[in-house]
């Protein structure tokens, strides 16, 4: 299949947009590789690589980077960024619609294509709906992204057309009871911390990592209670990722309101770091599932 290509449309904007490239290289900003990868987003925008993007940097950062933005015809949201104090989150993108920045009629066509009947349907319509709407319009707290369909997503972060339909292709042959896609935190506070839950979100959280706790560990060391959880936030971040593995081993889907609470806690102070922020982990899941399906029976024994 040959994918309709983009200037805005880049493999670059996902290996760089998201990090993927920097497991443990230096970057120009030493070891903040956030601050690598928002400014890269800020860049990309300004210079027409990206039609779409969000990032949070320093107030003097961001006000250079209005001034830019300006110029360029760019069109954003920012508030004040209530977890890191003289920082800002912004949301900008585009103004052109999506039918004047894209070639809606080929990237269609591959759709049509590559995925079975109703599936490329879906998709079409969505894209098609979406014909003369600026991509602006989702730079606005009011209409989010996460909530526009994966054709119209993965156009507006830039990703090229072949990678969003592998993702579709994935997302349709995932097993009923694999988890759901990492949620959100949509709110304004700081991420949740552990020593303040309370009641039945305590007790399900540590339910949940006391029936993923491996075998493997030490018996002695299955936690208890959320004192444990406490001292011992890693728990959470081994338990989930065991908790990714398992699926497709029947093993029951958790709520949804305990996997926001678990990514949220992954998110913030207690747990943070790369290798357990949630994203990643759903990532390198997504990539070694795909790895074993993609090899034959008789190779995984």
């Amino acid at each position: 299949m040959s994918a309709p290509a983009s200037d805005l449309l880049s493999p670059w904007n996902l290996i760089l947009g998201e990090g993927l490239s920097l497991q443990h290289e230096p970057t120009p900003y030493g070891a903040d590789r956030d601050r690598y990868i928002n400014t890269w987003r800020s860049w990309a925008l300004l210079v027409r690589q990206l039609p779409y993007a969000t990032f949070n940097l320093p107030a003097a950062d961001v006000l250079t980077w209005r001034i830019a933005a300006g110029r360029a015809g760019l069109v954003y949201d920012r508030e004040p960024d209530p977890q890191r104090e003289g920082h800002e989150r912004v949301v900008a993108a585009r103004q052109d619609t999506y039918g004047a920045l894209f070639d809606l009629e080929a990237i269609c066509g591959a759709y049509r294509s590559a995925l079975p009947g109703h599936i490329a349907q879906e998709s079409i319509t969505a894209l098609m709906e979406h014909r003369d709407i600026p991509v602006s319009a989702y730079a606005t707290r009011e209409l989010l992204l996460q909530h526009a369909p994966t054709a119209v997503q993965g156009l507006t972060l830039g990703h090229p057309v072949g990678m969003t339909l592998i993702q579709l292709r994935r997302d349709t042959a995932t097993p009923r009871n694999a988890p759901a896609a990492v949620p959100q935190c949509c709110h304004s506070d700081p991420h949740q911390r552990i020593a303040g839950l309370e009641g039945a979100a305590a007790q399900a959280l540590v339910e949940f990592t006391q029936t993923y706790y491996s075998s493997e560990f030490l018996p002695q060391g299955r936690p208890s209670g959320l004192e444990d959880l406490v001292e011992r936030p890693y728990l959470i971040g081994t338990t989930y990722w065991r908790y990714l593995a398992m699926q497709g081993l029947r093993q029951p889907v958790i709520s949804g309101e305990l996997h926001e609470l678990i990514c949220c806690l992954l998110r913030g102070p207690d747990c943070r770091g790369d290798e357990l922020a949630p994203e990643r982990m759903w990532a390198e899941h997504q990539i070694n599932r795909a790895y074993l399906a993609s090899i034959a029976p008789d190779e995984r024994r």
